[in-house]
């Protein structure tokens, strides 16, 4: 049975792979403008930030959005 859970978890990693797809396309879309080093640094950066949403998401802190704390 398919339980929130479970949900969470797939939705994190669709949000993750999808969130790596556009850092793909979007480092493409800038090769013409930044130099190589800029655009390492701004794919690591996304990168970086789409791990931390998934596990956001997975962790199912949406709850405790509004009250300020967060899960440990």
């Amino acid at each position: 049975m398919l339980s929130i859970k479970r949900f969470r978890a797939a939705f994190a990693v669709l949000a993750f792979l999808f969130a790596c797809v556009f850092a793909g396309f979007a480092n493409e879309q800038v090769k013409q403008v930044l130099t190589g080093f800029d655009r390492a640094v701004l794919l690591i950066g996304f990168i970086l930030g789409a791990g931390a949403a998934s596990r956001w998401i997975a962790n199912g802190s949406v709850r405790h959005l509004g009250s300020g704390k967060l899960r440990a």
